[in-house]
């Protein structure tokens, strides 16, 4: 949605299998931050280089979302019998 001519997203609904979910807090702190900072590089920032080296050094000059700009989020643990993994790339034994 439009707001001000810029894009807000107001809702994010998010599905995670992960395996057995051994702290589903945890899983669903981590799901919300993750999605929280890509809205953030998406949507507000910017990394700029000159001569090599990133110009940008802390959040006063790169922008991430504000608690007052996170959408609603809607974190879904998937049920699942699996080794619990935080790798998608791990290979299953």
């Amino acid at each position: 949605m439009r707001k001000g001519g810029h894009i807000r997203v107001d809702r994010v609904v998010i599905a995670v299998d992960c395996g057995i979910a051994i702290n589903p807090d945890v899983i669903k702190a981590q799901m919300e931050g993750g999605m929280g900072f890509g809205l953030s590089a998406a949507l507000l920032s910017e990394l700029t280089l000159k001569d090599g080296q990133v110009q940008q050094s802390n959040f006063h000059d790169y922008q991430v979302l504000r608690m007052d700009g996170m959408p609603e989020v809607e974190v879904h643990i998937v049920p699942s019998t699996e080794a619990p993994t935080g790798s998608v790339s791990r290979p299953r034994l």
